[in-house]
């Protein structure tokens, strides 16, 4: 999911969340990658200073979050969940440098393969 789309969504009503993610079909998908900004201000300006990761895991209901600063994006991932569907119990507040540095290092042979089977809006 864009980032203007997921913002759109955590900072949107529950009635107008739903209608965004219906249209974009997000729960037949197995993986949803998020993008998650720190901004709590409307739709409009330029506010938020730190983005992060939220991957969805439709298939078992679970949500994980991943941010180079840890905990900093934490409420608002979790806000996004919520919208999503995903309940609190079912956040998971990955470590914060370490899997960067792993995600860095599969970017050049994993990471192609694994972005083959997920679906990014």
């Amino acid at each position: 999911m864009g980032p203007s789309v997921s913002h759109a969504a955590k900072l949107s009503d529950p009635v107008e969340t739903i209608a965004i993610l219906e249209k974009l079909y997000l729960r037949d998908k197995d993986f949803v990658l998020c993008c998650v900004n720190d901004s709590g201000k409307g739709l409009t300006g330029d506010s938020g200073s730190h983005w992060s990761l939220l991957l969805i895991d439709n298939r078992f209901k679970q949500a994980f979050h991943l941010d180079s600063i840890k905990g900093y994006n934490s409420r608002h991932a979790r806000e996004l969940c919520v919208k999503l569907g995903i309940p609190d119990k079912d956040f998971n507040e990955l470590p914060n440098q370490t899997m960067v540095i792993q995600l860095r290092a599969m970017q050049g042979c994993c990471l192609p393969n694994l972005l083959m089977h997920l679906t990014l809006l």
